[in-house]
């Protein structure tokens, strides 16, 4: 948290050196408890000592699990237990007077801890509460993975630790309600007026009370994944971000997986060319397509058109079901960067059929050399054929490395990239379940378009050429907002376009494919552009970009006016169409004008906040984000920490990895009369 502060009085620096939290208890211990200020010192001394070890036991991005052992597990369980002990104990000696403490924030220096005390106490009480039941509950799965060698040679590990995972349950559900109302404590609690050492134990608590919560709601959804009430069947969309489409690339393959009591039944992949039956009526396709792509009906290949996960994962099961006759319990879509993520887990693994070895490095590569014709023998139907099969071969070598021995796993690492992949947007995951899409919902896993309070900013592109270009595209995002004195917003995106490709080239759309994968990504660029924004946003002006006759397969060239679409997932959506040739640089610029009821007016001043989503299948977008205040407004914090301040304008910079939030509070000037 960025806070404006000014120059710390001497006498606040030398109390900077003293754990305030201590000094606290000292005083009432001396003031009201007299022989209970020694047992307050205790189980406040422990419980900091009980966190540092935690701490320090935490595995570390990059460590083997097998660095851990079964003694380690134990020493974990008595380091939750004692620090929920002595948070239980502070709240015990200190209740009957913890309704006085809001009331003493007047106190000079300890004010802001004093008033806090009560809420902060409580979460503490919740989180090691909450840790010690979901360890209590975990720990057996843990060993289980922890151990090798000692499985029977006809289970797998997912199907010795459902039964555990099902077990723990109960306990999973009571940390979950502990930890459900941490976020409302939080909320009640202001840093700004805490002193640093109390801030940093808050900084902690905002650092790893998300990471406990989705742990927890990890393991609650697992079991109805894996079939634990039984089978279950999933449609697994291989995307191809190379070609990019809403929720991630161009559906290039389909599995359909089948699983059972954490057993993989069956897992067949197909080439997504492969699933339609023309022998039946198909639906009409989103509109863009038609005019852009001359698409008449509306295909499997195609159904991820919608950005909103959730939407798409009812178009492609209900095109899979009108082509295959089957339907599925849940859609999960991978997409070119998942499978590094994957393959980087489980490991090289050995293709017998091609004489390969496979890894995370080498994967993608091997992809496209094995998609080709081979040498003299031409883009024959046999070719076409069996062009994806090495991708069938490689998911079916994923699969016996999972279901191997767990020796030849690290399952910390598994478990560390798929969170990445999850968290990333590299793989999402809708289901119809409604209790577990819930869970997957409050996870972010689920790639909805999602609520927000305040602004929203969403950019997706659809490559509607029949080409690999995004390969070779290089985007950036500035987004700048203008505010008001009466909060009205008026805000600027400009949109950065790069074709990094040498191979300079006139613009043709055609349905082609090349020999060569290469010379599919070295191709012009055609792109349908969304904008989602706040419901109710009025869009003021933007960059036309008129398309020539000649070079689109239609024949009709393109006005280049950008168009309001029907609203979507509760957002307004703008769009646009243009063409980008191979080393061209093209800059988009919109200007629109939000909703009035975007910045909020709270107890400590003006709030704005804004939620940039992240597209699946991109990478780590560069962002630049300007807000400008009104005139004389004064910052109170912000979060992040912007990257630069002038007066009244702050600036940010971060990179789309994930989903981004910000959240910005100021105050106006007091306008006195004359």
């Amino acid at each position: 948290m960025w806070r404006l502060r000014g120059k710390m009085p001497a006498r606040s620096r030398q109390l900077k050196r003293i754990d305030v939290v201590a000094v606290l208890v000292l005083l009432l211990g001396v003031g009201l408890f007299g022989g209970k200020a020694y047992r307050l010192w205790h189980h406040l001394s422990s419980a900091r000592q009980h966190l540092w070890a935690l701490d320090g036991m935490v595995p570390k991005e990059g460590s083997k699990l097998e660095g851990l052992m079964p003694l380690d597990l134990q020493v974990v369980g008595d380091e939750l237990s004692g620090m929920r002990e002595d948070f239980e104990a502070l709240q015990a000696q200190l209740g009957p007077f913890l309704p006085l403490f809001p009331s003493l924030g007047w106190l000079p220096y300890l004010g802001g801890d004093v008033a806090a005390a009560p809420r902060l106490l409580e979460i503490g009480d919740r989180v090691s509460s909450a840790g010690e039941m979901a360890f209590d509950g975990l720990a057996p799965v843990a060993e289980l993975a922890l151990r090798k060698g000692t499985r029977s040679a006809d289970s797998t590990l997912l199907q010795e630790a459902l039964p555990l995972l099902v077990a723990a349950q109960p306990q999973l559900a009571e940390a979950q309600r502990q930890l459900e109302v941490v976020p409302d404590l939080r909320a009640e609690v202001d840093a700004s007026r805490l002193s640093p050492r109390v801030v940093r134990w808050v900084e902690r608590l905002d650092r790893y009370w998300p990471l406990i919560n989705s742990a927890v709601q990890r393991a609650q959804v697992l079991p109805e994944l894996l079939g634990a009430s039984g089978p279950r069947s999933y449609l697994i969309l291989t995307q191809n971000e190379d070609e990019r489409r809403a929720t991630g690339g161009y559906i290039t393959g389909a599995s359909l997986l089948t699983i059972d009591h954490g057993r993989i039944v069956a897992l067949d992949f197909k080439d997504s060319y492969a699933v339609d039956d023309f022998s039946k009526p198909y639906p009409d396709p989103p509109a863009p397509l038609l005019e852009y792509m001359l698409a008449e009906i509306w295909v499997f290949r195609d159904a991820n058109w919608s950005p909103d996960f959730p939407t798409t994962a009812e178009a492609v099961a209900d095109l899979y079901e009108l082509g295959q006759g089957v339907r599925v319990d849940g859609v999960i879509a991978v997409d070119q960067k998942a499978l590094q993520l994957l393959l980087k887990a489980l490991g090289p693994l050995q293709l017998e059929e091609y004489g390969e070895t496979v890894d995370a490095q080498n994967v993608i590569g091997k992809i496209r050399a094995y998609w080709a014709p081979a040498e003299g023998q031409g883009m024959t139907s046999e070719w076409w054929t069996h062009r994806k099969d090495f991708m069938g071969t490689l998911l079916q070598a994923m699969r016996t490395r999972l279901e191997g021995d767990v020796g030849s796993l690290d399952p910390l690492a598994l478990v560390t990239e798929t969170r990445r992949a999850l968290e990333e947007k590299h793989i999402l995951v809708y289901v119809w379940d409604s209790q577990t899409a819930a869970i997957l919902s409050d996870l972010y896993w689920d790639g909805a378009v999602r609520p927000a309070e305040g602004d929203y900013l969403f950019v997706v592109d659809a490559n509607v050429g029949w080409n690999k270009a995004n390969a070779r595209i290089q985007e950036s995002i500035r987004y700048t907002v203008d505010m008001d004195s009466e909060g009205r917003l008026h805000s600027i995106l400009d949109l950065t376009y790069q074709h990094r490709s040498t191979q300079k080239k006139d613009c043709v759309q055609e349905i082609r494919y090349d020999p060569i994968y290469e010379q599919m990504i070295d191709r012009c660029y055609w792109d349908y552009l969304r904008l989602y924004v706040p419901q109710g946003s009025r869009l003021l002006q933007a960059t036309r970009t008129p398309v020539p006759a000649p070079h689109l397969l239609s024949g009709r060239g393109t006005s280049g006016e950008p168009v309001v679409e029907p609203l979507e997932a509760g957002k307004t959506v703008f769009a646009t169409f243009f063409e980008l040739a191979p080393t061209e640089r093209k800059e988009i610029h919109f200007e629109y004008e939000p909703p009035p009821e975007i910045v909020r007016r709270e107890a400590d001043g003006y709030r704005y906040k804004l939620l940039i989503q992240k597209q699946p299948g991109t990478d780590a977008t560069p962002v630049e984000v300007n807000v400008s205040l009104p005139q004389g407004a004064e910052v109170v914090s912000s979060e992040p920490n912007p990257v630069n301040v002038e007066e009244t304008r702050i600036r940010y910079t971060f990179d789309l990895s994930t989903d981004r939030k910000l959240l910005l509070t100021f105050r106006l000037a007091e306008v006195t009369s004359p």
